[in-house]
């Protein structure tokens, strides 16, 4: 499996939507998805450690970005004008070492999701503070499937936003 997208290695391809990344994948070189308009959503496994520079620059339809674990270091710029980012889902109790302008002249109104453990945390570190909408999402486990989801206090509702079912649970007499 491949651990390294290089540079410029999908820039400009236009109509790209969708990309499954390899959970051996650990590098995601300098402005290897840059300007791919037509990409919508973004899952970045555990094993990413580094996200280079424009990495995902111009990305204007990238609605949802997740982040499973903590990236060691994401590089000046990685998402700049991602315009349409709606929802970013951290799921690292320790937020991903980013440059202070990893989301340039993206969507700040976007809303970031975090562990409510780590709230205050990705509330006092940048550039994750400069998210208007920093809300937690919680989680719950039923007989090996986890159900992560997002309470709003406002409305007493609560929207549901993963399922993992967890490989070999089972119960023994």
């Amino acid at each position: 499996k491949t651990t390294f997208i290089g540079m410029r290695a999908f820039a400009s391809c236009k109509a790209l939507t969708a990309i499954k990344l390899s959970d051996k994948l650990e590098i995601i070189d300098d402005n290897a998805f840059e300007e791919c308009e037509s990409l919508t959503s973004l899952t970045l496994p555990n094993s990413i450690t580094f996200i280079g520079c424009n990495a995902f620059k111009g990305c204007k339809s990238l609605k949802e970005i997740v982040f499973e674990g903590c990236v060691d270091e994401i590089c000046q710029d990685a998402f700049i004008g991602c315009t349409g980012l709606k929802d970013i889902y951290a799921y690292s109790d320790t937020p991903p070492a980013a440059d202070e302008y990893t989301f340039e002249e993206s969507n700040y109104d976007a809303t970031l999701h975090v562990a409510a453990t780590a709230l205050e945390v990705y509330q006092s570190t940048a550039p994750w503070c400069y998210f208007k909408h920093i809300v937690t999402h919680e989680e719950a486990a039923y007989g090996g499937i986890v159900l992560q989801y997002v309470y709003n206090h406002d409305d007493l509702t609560a929207t549901l936003v993963k399922v993992t079912i967890e490989k070999n649970t089972h119960e023994t007499n």
